[in-house]
């Protein structure tokens, strides 16, 4: 399973490595008119999690599911 949100100019990719490791989650960066993060898990919780704070900050997903199966 993948999240995917889309970033804007205060996102801190230094953060990436911490924010993902104390989550349990992978992560890749990708484009689409814009830099994406892609978080993946085999976890759906800890998806899940990820997807709420980044939320809370303001991040969200360029479509409309964040859950993806993969």
């Amino acid at each position: 399973m993948q999240v995917t949100i889309a970033t804007n100019s205060e996102f801190d990719f230094d953060l990436l490595p911490r924010f993902a490791e104390d989550h349990g989650v992978t992560y890749s960066i990708g484009w689409d008119e814009g830099y994406t993060v892609t978080f993946r898990s085999s976890n759906r919780d800890h998806l899940e999690e990820v997807r709420d704070q980044l939320e809370r900050a303001g991040f969200k997903s360029p479509r409309d599911e964040f859950l993806d199966e993969i």
